[in-house]
């Protein structure tokens, strides 16, 4: 691979976004209708992440007296149990296999996802706040910019809260082991977002040069 090839991936260079960009920039021909579509996902998913949080974590106040005083509150990683095994193998446990427990605790420990999750929400929150605050750019890329990341981190924290109050924390109140192929997919999800934003940024980047 050549020194370009090498600078292209580090740096995002002819690099295109998944979704994010096309999106927005389809949009912002109509700057209004831009506006009423981001606040629009915004307000839905926004509600959907707080009101699974809320409704989880009311849920396990009422039933938190029956659980057991010692019980798993953390899954093994998947690293740690691929490790050593070829790619059919890998795919073979992603698709078919479990993750148990590596650790075992006091049931207090179970507020660690709803800490995890409560830190998503409240850290997109304020990205996207602080986002909204007067910037060089020109009036449509900012609000360009400012869409992008709203729509981004709302899927993110979206795809967090999904995984860790209502998935984690049901398998955590049931003792029962996490499905490998659900831990994949929060990662593919998660990490897939985080990407398409950086390059979604590096993209508005050069519109506005």
């Amino acid at each position: 691979m050549d020194k370009e090839k090498v600078i292209d991936i580090l740096t995002g260079r002819n690099m295109k976004p998944i979704l994010l960009f096309n999106v927005i920039s389809a949009w912002s021909e109509d700057i209004g209708v831009l506006k009423r579509r981001t606040l629009r996902i915004h307000r839905i998913l926004s509600a959907v992440a707080w009101g699974l949080f809320i409704v989880s974590l009311i849920k396990m106040a009422v039933i938190f007296h029956t659980l057991p005083d010692e019980m798993g509150i953390h899954f093994i990683g998947l690293a740690y149990i691929e490790k050593g095994m070829n790619n059919r193998e890998v795919l073979d446990f992603i698709l078919h296999g479990y993750q148990h427990y590596d650790v075992v605790g006091t049931k207090w420990y179970i507020a660690y996802p709803y800490g995890i999750t409560f830190l998503a929400l409240a850290a997109s929150e304020f990205a996207i706040r602080l986002s909204k605050m007067k910037s060089k750019m020109n009036e449509n890329d900012a609000l360009m910019l400012q869409s992008g990341l709203t729509l981004a981190l709302d899927a993110e924290r979206f795809v967090c809260t999904v995984y860790f109050c209502v998935v984690w924390t049901e398998l955590m109140i049931r003792q029962l082991e996490m499905r490998a192929l659900f831990t994949q997919v929060y990662a593919f999800l998660a990490i897939g977002i985080f990407f398409d934003l950086i390059l979604f940024a590096v993209q508005m980047r050069k519109k506005s040069k």
